[in-house]
């Protein structure tokens, strides 16, 4: 059994340098921040889980404590397993293969070959994840201002998480004109934002995420947003060479 393996006394732990390859790196960092990866299996039921292992030798990943628990009727070997997650700067996007379904005890293990490429989707624009480190206002003529986690930020849009239900209060098409990110307690980029996706989620809590596009941004606001992005690259490739 592969759990066997997973759960086996006498497997060594080694430094994640050691044990991983660098093409793996933000799988693992997902691995140990226990953060939840988005599931599509079969383009047909979606669902949430975290990592448990990762094993390059054996080319294979493992799933567990998927929600809402997929159909086991709609999983069989080699089902199709859409696998996105944002990891920093990088959005992690591949699609895999089942390999092997397990139970220990009331958890179920899913076992995913490895990709050969995370990053399926590349954007041209690049994407800093910053995950509710900084927040955003939004406002339209007929709304007072809200204030909103950010996701994550690129120069052409913007992903923003809010608590509660919003699905009736903002729909897609929309036009948001008067909107502000704070980059910090100096550098204020105000912004419109044009509403390109917005999805609610009770996982793992009620909240509402909503994505945009930004429209007539002018050169020098642009400007600014492209150095801080910039620096938060910087940032994060340093803090891999300390690893």
């Amino acid at each position: 059994m592969w759990l066997d393996v997973l759960f086996g006394q006498n497997q060594k732990k080694l430094p994640a340098s050691k044990k991983l390859p660098s093409k793996y790196n933000a799988l693992y960092q997902l691995k140990e921040q226990r953060s939840f990866i988005n599931v599509m299996i079969n383009d047909n039921v979606a669902c949430q889980g975290t990592l448990e292992c990762i094993n390059p030798s054996a080319n294979y990943f493992s799933l567990v404590d998927l929600y809402p628990k997929p159909p086991q009727r709609f999983i069989t070997p080699h089902s199709h397993f859409q696998i996105t997650a944002h990891h920093r700067l990088y959005p992690v996007n591949f699609t895999t293969h089942l390999q092997q379904v397990e139970q220990h005890e009331e958890d179920w293990y899913y076992f995913l070959q490895l990709p050969d490429n995370m990053y399926a989707q590349r954007r041209e624009a690049f994407r800093v994840t910053l995950d509710g480190h900084l927040k955003s206002s939004i406002g339209s003529l007929s709304q007072t201002d809200q204030i909103m986690d950010i996701i994550d930020v690129s120069v052409t849009g913007i992903r923003l998480r809010q608590r509660g239900y919003w699905m009736e209060r903002i729909e897609q098409g929309d036009i948001l004109p008067f909107c502000e990110l704070q980059l910090s307690n100096h550098v204020i980029i105000p912004y419109k934002l044009e509403i390109k996706r917005i999805e609610f989620s009770r996982s793992p809590y009620r909240h509402t995420l909503i994505g945009g596009a930004f429209r007539d941004m002018p050169n020098n606001i642009k400007i600014q947003l492209e150095h801080f992005i910039a620096q938060q690259q910087r940032q994060y490739l340093r803090s891999q060479k300390i690893r």
